[in-house]
């Protein structure tokens, strides 16, 4: 009777084992099959059916659009391990992996921008903050200082 047991209870961890092994498989494959989705309808939305103008600026776009996909797919396979693990490393990891995918984004904005304006990329640079300045304030100082040196070089 003993062995019987033993042996039925073999039987069933190696069924258990089955059972995970399988479970593991299926949830692997969904999640690759939602990323796959998720990334088809990511891109969707990024080009949001906006026509470029110049090639140079639609080739760039497309690469970091590529780019973005693969770092949302990195953050998404750090974010997986991390659930049993859980360690700093891996938080870590993820918060620069999110924020290499903002800034991306907002290039993707500026591309969009440049490629709009008959100004192109001199547009951008009076969109974007001067890296020097503290504040909005800090900022019109600054690029009216810029002005004023352009005006007296002409």
């Amino acid at each position: 009777m003993e062995e019987e047991n033993e042996m039925l209870s073999r039987i069933e961890a190696l069924i258990n084992s089955k059972f995970e092994t399988f479970e593991q498989r299926m949830s692997d494959t969904q999640k690759e099959l939602s990323q796959s989705q998720l990334s088809v309808i990511q891109e969707n939305l990024m080009h949001d059916n906006y026509t470029f103008k110049k090639k140079g600026h639609e080739q760039q776009y497309r690469v970091n659009s590529q780019v973005i996909d693969k770092q949302r797919h990195a953050e998404a396979y750090v974010h997986e391990a991390n659930r049993s693990t859980h360690c700093e490393a891996a938080d870590n990891a993820i918060s620069k992996i999110s924020e290499g995918i903002n800034i991306l984004q907002h290039r993707q904005k500026c591309i969009k921008l440049a490629d709009s304006s008959e100004h192109g990329w001199k547009v951008v640079n009076g969109y974007e903050s001067h890296p020097l300045a503290d504040n909005s304030d800090d900022e019109k100082k600054i690029y009216k200082a810029q002005m004023q040196a352009e005006e007296r070089k002409v």
